[in-house]
């Protein structure tokens, strides 16, 4: 098993339900609205994955954790407002990525779903 570092645990513990939320919200909007109710969906798991994952770098690297360590490591010292910054201003098109793919394998999920109930449709009516 791979050991995790002190950032990745509650970067983890932030992100990972950010991105759990915003997979079932985009799962919901796709198979339950038509188009524009989708991109709302996408748009809202989009803000909510950037939120997760800015809070979690503030939480990663901030509140005292690197010096709650023994022997803490050099290089997070001072990276804080960069982390936070890079994550804030450049972390939204990661972001925006991740939506947007889940957002088109859930529709073409939804696509093939369809062909394949609207054949099987037709097929029980002709008989």
């Amino acid at each position: 098993m791979l050991a995790a570092t002190a950032y990745q645990i509650p970067f983890g513990l932030i992100a990972g339900p950010a991105y759990v939320i915003a997979l079932l919200l985009i799962l919901i909007t796709t198979f339950r609205f038509r188009f524009r109710g989708q991109c709302i969906g996408v748009f809202i798991g989009f803000l909510i994955i950037w939120s997760g994952r800015v809070l979690a770098t503030r939480f990663g690297y901030g509140d005292g954790l690197w010096e709650s360590i023994l022997k803490p490591p050099p290089e997070p010292s001072g990276d804080l407002p960069l982390e936070v910054f890079f994550m804030l201003f450049v972390g939204w098109f990661g972001s925006a990525i991740v939506a947007l793919v889940w957002w088109a394998v859930l529709s073409l999920i939804k696509s093939v779903v369809c062909r394949t109930r609207g054949a099987k449709g037709m097929q029980t009516e002709a008989t």
